[in-house]
């Protein structure tokens, strides 16, 4: 059963990244229904902190994003120190949205979602 008072937090990240492990902490203690955050090119959603069956705390869920962070940017590292201004930007869209994929495999409970913005619009440039 899902809490009587779902609340929904929506902000923005001028970085264009995913969830930060702040935002999860947050989530995690409020027992927040969804949280929501708008980049520059995506809407992120993440919800089912309410759900009273998800056994997590708010150490355990920084601690489980910051260690999936450093296992993708290991992982890539080389590829990472090789890429220019506008190829970086792209990857960390692409990085902090593995992080989030892989959080909610690890905690059934969660559901992630990330959607193209409507009327965004890529150019080749990278520019709006």
């Amino acid at each position: 059963m899902m809490s009587d008072n779902p609340y929904i937090i929506t902000h923005n990240h001028p970085n264009g990244s995913s969830f930060s492990d702040a935002d999860l902490a947050t989530s995690v203690e409020a027992h927040i229904h969804e949280m929501r955050c708008f980049g520059k090119k995506y809407e992120y959603s993440i919800s089912g902190f309410d759900n009273p069956n998800l056994k997590i705390d708010a150490k355990e869920i920084k601690d489980t994003w910051n260690g999936l962070q450093k296992k993708i940017m290991v992982r890539d590292i080389s590829k990472i120190l090789s890429l220019t201004p506008s190829q970086s930007e792209a990857y960390f869209y692409q990085w902090t949205d593995e992080v989030m994929r892989e959080l909610t495999k690890k905690y059934r409970g969660l559901k992630y979602k990330r959607i193209l913005r409507s009327g965004f619009r890529y150019s080749k440039s990278g520019r709006c």
